[in-house]
């Protein structure tokens, strides 16, 4: 008990004196021959002994909803000071010191990074780290890295460790409830002039009742164990200029308050070699260093609900639209942004997207063909929702014309609006600044298209002329 107390007290001084990481040795097998008899693009398998086994719940997959993040510090945003060195989120055993960026520690005796735009030190400032390159946040000022693993092949024993993120829930996950589980990853190139750069599969993350706390248990640099989400076996993250989100759906047992965040391989490490400075073979180096940023556990109880008509003078129709950075799941199983219907009906799409879950409802009408050439009289262009826009029909109609165009123009003949696309409205702007209040007159032409002519037959559409005033309110 009395060396456990003083190793700690030891380390979290050490930290305190903003020293680097620490590196730890063991004993491992690695499979030189393939490493070194690979090209530079080659996968490459990485064996190692099994230290520590967890157990953990079935990852299932499913759809997310949108409820409470109950990741207190998601974005690494809060924080006790700004970063002065890397190695700065360390082990704290009673979850109560957190030296720079707050609620984030390390479970085990190595010291994950903290990066800030008003770092101290160019190696924590972002967005150029001096080890790392140009790195911009997924959102907001900050973000952590990870070693995901960094090994040290030496005659036929290997250095292999790696680091891991954790932080307590804001409450603990309840029996039954299903939880959509996501962050952001970003590989970096870390320090090339010394580490082979890999990207490795099997990134994830897993949730536990307990605190996970390895200390004094040992030399444990790696936990090991199924994860409750990863990426698949085979996927490797190799973008180190966008973000890559990682996530997957967790059934809870019940009570689960911690998230640690990693790699949680079994008993290989399938990785890619990316980039092999190093040639010496007393010397190799590989490591797969991870930006970390926007940690989501959200309850999955209570989506977002929002219903849509859609009228269409014809079929098929597209519904549905690209929201950036989301995924998708329609009700017949499709995964695009769009889905194209025959027919009137309900459909339905899920969609999930920044620690969010949306359950859309798309009710699909027929309407009458002369309805794609209606015009109101009037219309409030306040955004409301309601009468917004001004102009015939919808996108919908635009199979239905040969030729169109809308014109409009203010009392003083001033052409404010112009298009030749059907359902291409007016939003009661010219150059982005609201017109004033009163009557607009309009000028709209267009042609149908027809019925398919016999063989032999060629037919003109016949072209329609319609003017009229109308009334913009606010």
């Amino acid at each position: 008990m009395w060396f456990c107390f003083l190793l700690k007290l030891t380390y979290i001084l050490h930290r305190l004196r903003n020293t680097g990481k620490i590196k730890c040795a063991k004993n491992n097998i690695v499979n030189k021959n393939a490493f070194f008899n690979s090209p530079a693009t080659a996968d490459i398998i990485m064996s190692k002994r099994t230290i520590i086994s967890v157990l953990a719940p079935v990852l299932l997959y499913a759809l997310p909803a949108l409820g409470q993040n109950l990741v207190t510090n998601p974005g690494f945003e809060t924080k006790n000071h700004c970063p002065k060195s890397r190695g700065e989120i360390s082990h704290t055993p009673y979850y109560d010191y957190f030296y720079s960026v707050t609620d984030w520690v390390s479970p085990l005796n190595t010291s994950p990074d903290y990066f800030n735009r008003c770092g101290i030190d160019s190696a924590v400032t972002i967005p150029y780290l001096a080890y790392d390159g140009y790195h911009e946040p997924h959102s907001g000022d900050a973000f952590a890295g990870i070693s995901m693993f960094t090994g040290s092949p030496n005659s036929d024993t290997t250095d292999y460790w790696s680091e891991y993120l954790e932080t307590r829930l804001s409450s603990p996950l309840q029996t039954g409830h299903t939880y959509y589980v996501s962050y952001y990853v970003s590989l970096a190139y870390h320090a090339p002039q010394s580490f082979n750069i890999i990207s490795i599969d099997k990134i994830g993350a897993r949730l536990t009742v307990n605190m996970i706390d390895t200390f004094c248990k040992g030399p444990m640099f790696f936990l090991f164990g199924p994860a409750d989400i990863e990426t698949p076996a085979g996927t490797f993250i190799t973008d180190t200029a966008n973000w890559t989100l990682v996530s997957g759906i967790y059934h809870a047992k019940g009570g689960e308050q911690w998230l640690t965040i990693g790699s949680f391989y079994m008993e290989h490490i399938n990785a890619r070699l990316l980039y092999s400075p190093v040639n010496n073979m007393d010397r190799i180096h590989c490591t797969c260093y991870m930006l970390v940023d926007d940690v989501c556990v959200t309850d999955m109880e209570n989506p977002i609900v929002s219903d849509t008509t859609v009228y269409t003078p014809q079929f098929p129709v597209k519904i549905g639209e690209s929201v950036a950075g989301a995924q998708y799941n329609w009700s017949n199983g499709g995964t695009s942004p769009e889905m194209e219907v025959q027919a009137e009906g309900d459909y339905e799409r899920q969609r999930w997207n920044d620690c969010g879950y949306y359950v859309e409802r798309f009710h699909v009408q027929k309407m009458p063909t002369e309805s794609c050439t209606w015009l109101p009289t009037a219309f409030t262009p306040n955004g409301d929702g309601e009468n917004d826009f001004f102009g015939p029909g919808n996108s919908n109609c635009a199979p239905l014309f040969q030729n169109f165009s809308l014109t409009i123009k203010n009392r003083w003949g001033q052409v404010v609006f112009q298009t030749n696309s059907p359902g291409d409205r007016w939003n009661g702007t010219f150059h982005g600044v609201p017109q004033e209040i009163g009557v607009y007159t309009y000028l709209l032409k267009y042609s149908l298209n027809g019925t398919t002519p016999a063989p032999g037959v060629t037919t003109t559409p016949t072209a329609t002329m319609v003017k009229g005033d109308v009334v913009l309110i606010r």
